[in-house]
Parts: C-alpha cells; structure tokens; sequence
C-alpha cells in the first residue's frame, strides 16, 4: 500500500494529537479509531526511506559519529476461548514506534516517538545527540562499536503458511472451539467428574525498518504465537488443571494453532487432572528429581541465558534487573564448570521456532551460532556491537575476531537497543533416553511437570513450582503429591544433573522476560530435554512456620 507524502504527512499530524504520550502505545485503541491511524508506512515502504535519511541526515550535523533510526508498526491480538461460542477478545490493537540512537563522543543518546513525520525525525535526531554529548560528561568509559557489518539490505519475514491477522474471527473461534468441545467430551467414565476447558491465542505482528550511518536499510517481518490451552477436572474431592505442552509460544502464523495435535494430547492432559484431585501433600526432603522439558527450558532460560547477558554480567544493568553470577568474565571463561560434560547450550537466531529467530538484529548485524555452555563449562556470552570488544582477549585465545553475535533488540523502537539472550538450545542426549526411562531408574524420587521457574537478581538462587508432581519408587510411579517448592543455587543445581533425555523427548517453547528502565518485554525460544537431578531440596510451601 502506497501513500503520497501530503496525505502520509497529513495523517501523522493529526495522529500527534492524540499520542502526546509515546508511553501509551495506543493501548487498548481499536484499529481504525485513531484519525489517520491506517496511513502508517508498512515495512520497507518508499515514505520510512525518506523518513530514515532526514533522520540520520540530521544525526550527522548535531555531530554524531554513529546513529541508527528504526521504525516498528506493531499488531496485537489476544482472545480468550471460554466453549464454542463463548469468547473475548482482550486486545486487538496497533501501535507505532520511531527511535534515533546516536553516538557522540563516546556515549550513547536515545529518542523515541510514536509521530513519524520529516520534522519529528530531526527533532529526535537532535534530541538523541544532544542527550549523547551531556551523556559523556559523566561516562566510566568510551564506548566503542566492533568493525561495522557488511550493510545490511534487503527484507525477511518469519516463515508462515497463515497470517493470523487474514484468518476470519468466525474461523479462529471454530477451532478453539473444537479443541474446547474435545476436551469437554472425554470420556472420563464413572468416576463423578466434570472436565472443562479454556484456550487462549495471542498473535503478534512486528514490521521494522532498520537505517544506518553505516550503510545499512532493511526491513523485517516477525510472527509470533503465544496460545495456551488447558483443561480442568473437578470431583467431590476438589478440583486440578493441566496445561499443554503442544500449546507453547513460538514463532509462527495460525498454523501454530490448527496444525497442533491436540486432540492426541487432550486425554493425557485429562487423566492427568483426574488424578491430581485429591493429591497428598508433599514430605521436605531432598529427593532425586526428574525434571520435564518444560521446566528444563525455563531453567535453562534463567541461569544460563540471561545469567550470560553481558550487560548484566558487566553490571550495567545492576539497578534494573541485576547482575549475574557468570562475573567477572576473564575469570569465567573456558574454566567455569557450570555442570557435568553432558550439559550442552547453544545460542542462535535461526531456528524457525525460535521467538528471537531474525535475519538481522536491531543494530543490522545477521546473528551467528555459538556455544554458550560446551561440556559444562561456560564458553562465550551474549553480546552487541558495543559489548563485543570486552572479550576481545577471549576470542583472541580462541582464534577469531571479537564481533557482535546479533544479540541486540528491542520490544519496540520506542525502547532503548539492549542484549537480549537469542534462542538458547539444550543439545539433547546421544540416546534415545525418555523421561519414562530416566523416571524408571529413581528408588525414592520424584517427578516434576510444567509450573514455574523464579529467580533472585544474580540469576543464581532460585525456586521451582511445579504444575504436577509425582512420587516414584522402585521405579514406579506410586501417588501424586501438591505443594511442592524446588530450591536451588544454579551451580549447585547443574553439577547435580545426572542424565538427560535423547532428541525425541526436545521440546520448544517461548520466554519472556523483562529488562532496562522503563522495563521492555523481551522474548525469546528455548528448546530443552528432560533431566535427572540428584539429591534436590524439596520443601512444602504451604507449611506454616
């Protein structure tokens, strides 16, 4: 869709009005209520070139030496499936985002709008060099960008086979429905019990237009689903739920959702629930623990791949999110033994699951491959053009150039440039190990699914709420257990990793976490394997002192 430059101009004035606070983000603004709202340029479009070039035009004579423009059109939407027919759309909305970087003797400035107009681009290009040369009056250091990139050009978009947002709302209730309806219908037979279901699908579009000082425009398109569905038993004896692990967030178009098999999982998912009805408290102690997939991730996520943020691991995130416990680098390096030689983490931002998979990063640098953890032992960070030259001893031993990884992002362009962890992958086992087999081997044990991973702000003590627990002996599974809390200390934690599951037991699923001032959503894939831990502190959390 193509716009001349009086009626583009025309309508961006007329949307300033309303968006006097870029913080906003239109929350909540149905599409199409806004004067204007619909002229906004689609990625890669003829009117952000010309905006992208006042930009940076305007950037150069306030002085800067560096400065980068990015343009992000963002499309939300979120229903709640209740049954067949019954359902709310909690969000279905569109906002806008234009943000300058500039860099000025050696510091950083930033400026952010939701107006995108010829005289809004000088203004915030101003703004961000002005802010960058009162920034380095006070700098700890001079910041330095790795060697620039070949330029980056060109368009990418996630590989669909749907865009959610051309799939009818009549359609989109169907198959929730369905899978709902399923659910509802199992048989459950004689046993007084009544099973319910709730779905819930958010989408996500997110156009951008990248332009630098250093030659690079581009544009990208990213997809990305977030649905859950979950089911609930309910008997004279209480009542428990179960979520999906087909369900999980991931990049893609709608057919993340009609394409799931979930009708093959909603009978597990059912017996499951059935059977946590009535569940025993659980006994403190520490216990052998197989861990499923999905907990695996999102351990994974947490103390190792924000824990290796070099930003945090250099402190400079200590009075937003903290720090890590990965510090400081040049003794980590190549000599931390995080865990035994069978746990393997890899980063990228290719794979076509991943939330963080792109062509390029938001500061136009295509993202490589690397290990984070090879053989239990902490190898590498994540880093951007600004971080990449403090490994820059590291690399060297290692025979090759200190370069950006392609690790920076944003929520929007209305936010700071930031590290953000890529798609971080658990190399699976060379056997093909279930979480079965590796239940089978427990004297006295336990098995934890699904839940919840929290972390203290070093990344390094943390606790698990599981979703479903149940005890095991001799290898069988022998009850079912409630109120469990898993602690840990993630060194600690890994070291005690004994076995981990084979390639058929992968699972892939989205993280989100949050970061900087004022605080972005960031997210990202994790693909993990079941493991085995030995001698982990469980305790009962409903317990009264």
């Amino acid at each position: 869709m193509s716009h001349s430059r009086r009626e583009f101009l025309k309508a961006a004035s007329a949307a300033a009005v309303s968006l006097a606070w870029p913080g906003g983000l239109l929350a909540g603004t149905p599409r199409g209520v806004l004067p204007g709202f619909d002229v906004y340029p689609h990625a890669g479009e003829s009117d952000l070139r010309e905006l992208a070039a006042r930009a940076l035009e305007a950037a150069r004579t306030a002085g800067a030496t560096y400065a980068d423009v990015r343009f992000t059109l963002t499309r939300v939407e979120d229903i709640r499936f209740y049954g067949p027919m019954s359902y709310g759309i909690l969000r279905d909305h569109e906002f806008a985002g234009v943000g300058v970087r500039c860099l000025v003797d050696g510091a950083w400035g930033f400026a952010s709008s939701t107006l995108w107009s010829a005289d809004e681009m000088a203004r915030l290009a101003r703004e961000a060099a002005a802010q960058a040369r009162m920034n380095a009056r006070g700098r700890r250091r001079k910041i330095e960008l790795d060697p620039p990139p070949a330029p980056a050009k060109g368009e990418w978009r996630t590989p669909i086979a749907r865009d959610p947002f051309n799939v009818p709302l009549r359609e989109k209730i169907d198959v929730a429905g369905a899978f709902i309806e399923h659910a509802r219908r199992y048989n459950i037979g004689a046993r007084n019990a009544t099973v319910s279901a709730t779905m819930t699908t958010i989408w996500e579009r997110k156009e951008t237009t990248f332009a630098s000082t250093d030659g690079a425009f581009f544009s990208q398109t990213t997809y990305s689903a977030r649905p859950s569905f979950s089911v609930g038993v309910r008997t004279p004896r209480g009542y428990a739920g179960r979520s999906s692990d087909l369900m999980q967030p991931r990049a893609g178009g709608f057919e993340v959702v009609s394409e799931a098999r979930l009708v093959d999982e909603i009978p597990r998912l059912v017996e499951d629930a059935f059977l946590m009805v009535g569940a025993e408290r659980i006994t403190p102690d520490r216990y052998d623990v197989v861990v499923d997939a999905r907990l695996m991730a999102q351990l994974v996520a947490l103390t190792i791949g924000t824990a290796a943020e070099l930003d945090r691991v250099l402190g400079y995130e200590a009075n937003s999110v903290g720090t890590s416990y990965l510090a400081p680098p040049a003794e980590m390096l190549g000599t931390f033994q995080l865990g035994p030689e069978l746990l393997n983490v890899r980063a990228n931002r290719s794979r076509p699951e991943g939330l963080a998979t792109v062509r390029w990063d938001d500061e136009g640098v295509e993202p490589e491959e690397y290990d984070v953890i090879r053989r239990g032992v902490l190898v590498d960070y994540h880093t951007t053009r600004e971080l990449a030259g403090e490994l820059a001893a590291w690399h060297g031993t290692q025979g090759r150039p200190a370069r950006s990884h392609g690790c920076a992002a944003s929520e929007s362009a209305l936010g700071v440039t930031m590290v953000q962890p890529p798609n971080l992958e658990m190399v699976p086992g060379p056997d093909p190990v279930t979480l079965d087999d590796l239940a089978s081997g427990l004297k006295k044990g336990l098995v934890i699914c699904a839940g919840r991973v929290t972390v203290d702000r070093q990344q390094l003590n943390g606790e698990i709420n599981p979703e479903m627990i149940y005890e095991v002996r001799d290898g069988k599974r022998t009850r079912f257990l409630h109120s469990a809390e898993a602690l840990f200390r993630a060194p600690e934690l890994w070291k005690s990793l004994k076995a981990i599951g084979g390639g058929g037991t992968q699972l892939w699923t989205g993280v989100e976490v949050r970061k900087g001032q004022p605080s972005q959503v960031l997210r990202f894939g994790v693909a993990a394997v079941p493991g085995l831990f030995e001698r982990m502190a469980v305790t009962d959390r409903m317990r009264k002192a």
